[in-house]
């Protein structure tokens, strides 16, 4: 939730500096004299250079908006030269005494700062040329004279940037105007926020470097420490003191160059620690992205900056694969002990990269996120030390545990009431090969029609997973109606209701119908689903088969194989649900359930036919209308067959029947018996 309201408005954020910049011409500030106030409005900006461009009197209004910490390839300007910002503001005038200041930061790579007209400082020297350029990239604080704010309420700030050595310029964060003494404030404590943020990185990497020296065989406290040092050199590349004294080419360069290999480093040295964390068994993802770092470190240590840097979106895809990694690695190790503390952080950290980079495209540039998601890293790892050594002493706990775990995973395989069966009330351990019991149940055949044309055109791990969610739907209204699933076979379904009544095993197949649709308009998108339902009622035997070394639970008889059967027939009949005569025998409420008898079969095993019958109550509303409606002459038309199949009159009722009632397509099959049976005769 944190990370989903933080990624909103960030966005909400872009969006109203995008907004704001195609709407402001002028900034009007309220009150700046006892403040400061960020100057995020979009700024005028173009390529070239031109000293006139300084003076407020200059018509800018041909120029193009530029957010201010907008890369110049990101707008489709060149990355290299020269180029003038401007923007007009608005505040009241100010006493004698008040001083202001422009706070302007990082800058890649020189930069002049003019207000109305007059250059009030500058760091470095910005130039055309590259060879003429002198480099300051630090953030700087520059004092406005006294005499430029007396005369008027509205002024002009220019700036002058050139870069030469990176592959784009661009100011790093917003610049700020206000009093003085706020802003020399501001830039303290910023300073000290660095310096104790770093402080407690340092603190991490050394805290967790002198476990490893004493647990060799923790090999993730190692690589934790690893991931803690290249984010400290990331940082510290990064703050406001560096950018300060990386002042010439050469430091500059190795600043660039130590920052950007921080990437790499820290990336895979996370992805390690997550790998020996949780003992994590596929490690064949990790060894390719470890060579793809390995190549990544080298192409930034042997290239120049100027190239290096133009490769920073593909750093950002890399950086988002190993974010991909983790969170894999992540969902694989949910049930290690002490994972939790880590796994939330993990996110956690991983949210506030993915949104770091958002927010450079999005030049969002006034903080990084990464640095509060790291240092709730290093809470977390600290509550999960405590977690391991609080696992220790409590390790027979943690075994009995997982002996239950194991007993509730079995039950998924085989369920509490099939185990009260094989077990004859006992406990698990007296599972034997042959333990079986006789029984009168209901079972319950489901089949997908056309699964095999689905799994053709499809994955399997699509097949999987639309297997998963299917049977999540049918399993619970078998579950609710106090069915268990004997087994799976493919795309079908064995249940047994292990009782007397019927009303349960009727009332869940109705239940699956229904369910069926509502999933149907879940995959608006698909082919609508049809399932085939049989249900019989009567003795089987259950128990366990196999041998010695490998055994299964099964259920088996004739009532089985007549309750397949059923389901098979429901493509023939064109029918969602046939139930045998046994079933219907049982004591049940007519009111409830709407059905009508279709044929006899005669099932293999068996002499004499079987009545089967239809349940029709979930067809759709026209369908079942015209079912009720047509009942008496279903039923003569039927009973007329049943006496003499290749006698006329049969065929005549059935085509009566059709006629009047269109929708039923079992008549058509009908239909065509008679005709049959008729040029037989």
């Amino acid at each position: 939730m944190f990370l989903r309201n933080l990624l909103f408005y960030t966005l909400f954020l872009g969006f109203v500096q995008n907004l704001s910049a195609q709407t402001e011409s002028i900034l009007k500030i309220k009150k700046i004299e006892e403040s400061y106030v960020l100057l995020e409005s979009t700024w005028k900006f173009h390529p070239g250079d031109h000293l006139d461009w300084k003076s407020p009197d200059y018509d800018d209004s041909e120029w193009n908006l530029l957010p201010i910490n907008k890369k110049w390839t990101q707008a489709g300007y060149p990355g290299q030269g020269i180029a003038w910002y401007r923007l007009n503001i608005e505040f009241p005038k100010i006493q004698e005494r008040s001083r202001l200041s422009i706070y302007v930061p990082a800058v890649v790579s020189a930069i002049e700062v003019y207000f109305n007209g007059e250059l009030i400082g500058k760091r470095g020297k910005p130039a055309a040329l590259a060879e003429d350029e002198v480099m300051s990239a630090g953030p700087f604080l520059f004092s406005i004279p006294q005499e430029l704010l007396q005369n008027t309420q509205q002024h002009t700030i220019a700036f002058r940037v050139s870069n030469h050595q990176h592959s784009s310029g661009f100011i790093y964060g917003t610049p700020a105007i206000g009093n003085e003494t706020v802003l020399q404030n501001r830039e303290f404590f910023s300073f000290l926020g660095e310096g104790c943020f770093l402080g407690l990185i340092f603190t991490s990497f050394i805290y967790h470097f002198l476990i490893f020296l004493g647990r060799r065989k923790d090999w993730n406290y190692f690589y934790f420490a690893c991931l803690t040092f290249s984010l400290l050199t990331y940082f510290v590349c990064n703050i406001s003191f560096t950018e300060a004294v990386a002042n010439s080419i050469l430091l500059f360069h190795y600043k660039i160059k130590l920052e950007y290999l921080s990437f790499p480093c820290a990336s895979i040295s996370n992805l390690l620690f997550f790998l020996y964390q949780f003992d994590f068994y596929y490690k064949r993802p990790i060894y390719i992205y470890g060579v793809l770092s390995g190549t990544l470190f080298f192409i930034i240590l042997l290239t120049p900056t100027s190239f290096f840097t133009q490769l920073l979106p593909f750093i950002h895809l890399y950086l988002l694969m190993g974010i991909l990694i983790g969170l894999y690695i992540i969902l694989k190790s949910l049930k290690s002990p002490g994972a939790f503390p880590i796994i939330l952080a993990s996110v956690v950290f991983f949210g506030c990269v993915f949104l770091d980079i958002i927010m450079i495209y999005l030049s969002i540039r006034n903080f990084h996120l990464v640095k509060f998601g790291f240092a709730f890293c290093i809470l977390a790892l600290s509550m999960s030390l405590a977690q391991k050594f609080n696992y220790t002493n409590h390790i027979r706990e943690k075994l009995q545990a997982s002996l239950l775990e194991q007993n509730r995973i079995f039950q998924l395989f085989v369920p509490p009431k099939y185990l009260k069966r094989i077990t004859y009330g006992g406990g698990i351990d007296s599972i034997r090969v042959g333990n079986a019991e006789e029984a009168t149940v209901t079972i319950l055949f489901s089949d997908i029609r056309g699964f095999t044309s689905f799994a053709e055109n499809a994955n399997p791990k699509e097949v999987f997973l639309f297997l998963n969610e299917y049977f999540e739907e049918m399993g619970y209204c078998i579950q609710f109606y106090e069915g268990f699933i004997d087994k799976y076979i493919g795309d079908a379904i064995m249940a047994v209701f292990d009782s007397q009544e019927v009303e349960p095993p009727l009332m869940a197949a109705i239940q699956m119908q229904l369910a069926l649709k509502e999933f149907n308009l879940q995959r608006p998108n698909r082919p609508p689903l049809e399932v085939g339902i049989g249900l019989n009622t009567g003795r089987v035997i259950m128990g366990t088969i196999g041998s010695q070394s490998r055994m299964d639970s099964s259920v088996i008889g004739d009532s089985v194989n007549l309750a397949s059967r059923l389901e098979s027939l429901t493509k023939i009949y064109q029918t969602p649900i046939l139930v045998s005569e046994f079933t219907l025998a049982r004591q049940i409420r007519k009111d409830l359930f709407h059905f009508r008898k279709i044929d006899r079969v005669r099932v293999k095993g068996r002499q004499q036919e079987v009545e089967i019958f239809e349940i029709f109550t979930t067809d759709e509303p026209e369908l079942f209308e015209q079912k009720m409606q047509g009942r008496s002459l279903w039923e003569e038309a039927l009973q007329t067959y049943f006496t003499q199949q290749s006698n006329p009159q049969a065929l005549e009722l059935f085509l009566k029947y059709h006629q009047q009632y269109p929708l039923d397509r079992t008549a058509e099959i009908f239909i065509e018996h008679c005709r049959k049976r008729i040029l037989e005769a």
